[in-house]
């Protein structure tokens, strides 16, 4: 919708292009305020795949520890 001119759209950092144009769309950097976002693991307590999950978590925290520290 944003390249056919109908919309606007906020993206992670992550899936913005290098270039300020491209395919007929610009892409800016949002200032004042910044957009954040919290993101969020939820499962049931009694799920038996509660390890595998915290497992899981932990390594979304390792890559966005190494990822922020870089930046």
């Amino acid at each position: 919708m944003v390249a056919a001119g109908s919309g606007i759209t906020l993206l992670p950092d992550l899936s913005v292009p290098k270039e300020i144009k491209r395919d007929g769309v610009y892409y800016l950097d949002c200032i004042n305020p910044v957009p954040s976002r919290s993101v969020v693991l939820i499962y049931r307590p009694g799920s038996p795949l509660r390890s595998c999950h915290e497992q899981f978590a932990e390594e979304i925290r390792k890559q966005m520890y190494r990822y922020y520290s870089k930046n």
